[in-house]
């Protein structure tokens, strides 16, 4: 938390000093779970694990978090994972995702993106339009979904547009 706090505070001089028409936007990638990129207390577990406490325990633990990393000099959060996990032969978004239930998923998703908003963080969906129901890891070749546009309506859509709702 120090060193990236550091970085953040001469990034943020550089700017002021350089006479940058825009400030800077620092963005990290902090999902929670396996990609936790701070190890701070504010850091959150996994979406598979705060999902099972329902949507306004998802909101609270983002926004914990959040605040956390505001304090620290970050305003874009790359998260919540917004994919509906639909293949078991996936091999990177596992417990990333709120879970295979897009009934389930769409209204954590929504929360997660509340939640760090109410903390003063930004939300980025990812990774659109869903790995989900892909198998394999796109870190090593790029993966292929078979879904049909309307079963990925039906899936993988309502928790994008549950994000996108809620800001």
């Amino acid at each position: 938390p120090q060193g990236l706090a550091a970085l953040s505070d001469t990034l943020r001089t550089f700017a002021a000093s350089a006479c940058l028409d825009h400030p800077v936007l620092v963005m990290l990638d902090q999902e929670g779970g396996q990609v936790t990129r701070v190890e701070a207390s504010f850091a959150p577990p996994s979406e598979l694990v705060v999902g099972a406490g329902g949507a306004a325990h998802v909101r609270e633990v983002e926004r914990a978090s959040a605040e956390g990393l505001r304090r620290l000099g970050v305003g874009l959060n790359l998260a919540p994972v917004a994919d509906v996990r639909t293949n078991a032969r996936d091999q990177v978004i596992l417990d990333r995702s709120f879970g295979s239930n897009p009934a389930v998923v769409a209204p954590l998703v929504g929360a997660a993106v509340q939640g760090l908003h109410d903390g003063g963080v930004g939300a980025t969906l990812k990774h659109f339009p869903g790995l989900g129901g892909a198998a394999g890891d796109p870190h090593i070749a790029i993966p292929t979904d078979p879904e049909s546009e309307a079963q990925w309506e039906r899936v993988q859509m309502p928790a994008f547009q549950a994000g996108i709702a809620a800001g």
